[in-house]
């Protein structure tokens, strides 16, 4: 599934390239790019969706849920996750005190420990772990999913009709999320002047319960191939071409709505509609025979590797690039080609560290775990 999790991660890093541009005018093409990929946030919802489809395909394949299983499990989730998440973490911190200086006080301890400890989603004052890095929120959503999966699996295993119980947990899930939409009030839109003012419009709609009910979407649809044989085909082909093309139109269409893309239960994306595209990319991505070998290119194989580090360091990078450097974006629109020739400079820039965490960080620790497995 490398080419979603390409798509993914291109969506994310147009959403905060766009917040760093001028906007083009009104009706232009380069003012109708600018805001499709203002809802590129949607990325996050084919991340989780994705994550929930590939780490539940072993258990629906009959892997025993046992003591050494979810010892293995948790040890993978550790070593995939945390090197580099710690380092973006306290790498940031490092940076805002250096380059931005943003002073280290009492809140940014607690915004650093809750991130670190994964529940940075509890308050709006911990919602972002580290100031400038926005994007870090996300990692504690998705470590709260990981670690709620093994208790999906025993609650389908003791029910004896797995598809069932995923389905009822998905609907028990989103009961959840209505009490908590209900009970909570978020904080009038406007202009935001913190992160934690984000956070207070943002809560109560973003929290677990709606993030996992997008990653028991992808769980659900792993259950669901069972019953689809793993046949490529030229028609496979046309449903995950009109797959990513109605993924497109979600996030097109969001964009000039509501860019924030609440949809049922107010779930963030346009749930369920961006759920249902994303099913149909997975089930006919692998099926297709021209996706296949695209699938597996050096190039999209590569973004793919390197798309965890994208996204922890894109913020950053984009921040130091405008307010360390000078770079002129967003300047005042009356240089398009500097500006231009800034954005591509920054987008480099990124690959280069997302390529260094990949190599000397990520790659490193998980080729580690996995000569220990070898030699259990």
């Amino acid at each position: 599934m490398n080419l979603l999790r390409v798509l993914a991660c291109l969506l994310v890093l147009g959403h905060h390239a766009a917040q760093y541009l001028s906007l083009p005018a009104p009706g232009s093409f380069q003012g109708a790019i600018v805001q499709f990929f203002s809802a590129g946030s949607f990325g996050v919802a084919i991340f989780i969706m994705l994550s929930g489809y590939l780490l539940s395909r072993p258990w629906w394949d009959g892997l025993e849920l046992d003591s050494r299983t979810l010892g293995r499990y948790a040890l993978r989730r550790a070593a995939r996750i945390i090197p580099a998440y710690y380092l973006a973490l306290l790498g940031t911190v490092l940076i805002s005190v250096v380059f931005f200086e943003i002073p280290v006080t009492e809140t940014t301890l607690w915004r650093l420990l809750a991130g670190m400890a994964f529940i940075s989603f509890i308050t709006p004052e911990t919602f972002f772990p580290v100031p400038v890095n926005a994007p870090l929120w996300t990692i504690s959503m998705e470590v709260f999913c990981y670690a709620a999966l093994p208790a999906v699996v025993s609650v389908g295993r003791w029910t004896g009709k797995p598809l069932a119980a995923t389905i009822g947990l998905l609907c028990f899930t989103l009961a959840v999320q209505c009490v908590v939409t209900i009970a909570g009030t978020p904080a009038p839109a406007g202009r935001a002047y913190s992160l934690v003012d984000v956070a207070r419009q943002w809560m109560p709609n973003y929290n677990p319960a709606a993030f996992l009910a997008i990653f028991l979407c992808g769980v659900l649809t792993a259950g669901v191939e069972r019953y689809i044989p793993r046949v490529l085909s030229p028609q496979a082909d046309v449903v995950a071409l009109c797959s990513l093309g109605a993924i497109g139109a979600v996030v097109g269409l969001s964009a000039g709505i509501a860019p924030h893309g609440y949809g049922l239960f107010n779930v963030p994306y346009a749930f369920p509609l961006i759920e249902l595209a994303i099913a149909g990319a997975l089930l006919s991505l692998p099926r297709g025979t021209w996706f296949t070998l695209l699938d597996g290119s050096q190039v999209v194989r590569l973004l793919a590797r390197w798309s965890f580090g994208i996204y922890l360091w894109q913020m950053l990078c984009f921040e130091i690039m405008r307010t360390a450097f000078g770079l002129p974006f967003p300047p005042d629109g009356q240089n398009p080609l500097v500006e231009g020739l800034s954005m591509v400079t920054s987008i480099a820039v990124i690959l280069l560290v997302a390529a260094g965490s990949w190599h000397f960080v990520e790659r490193p620790v998980i080729s580690s775990v996995r000569m220990r497995r070898s030699e259990v």
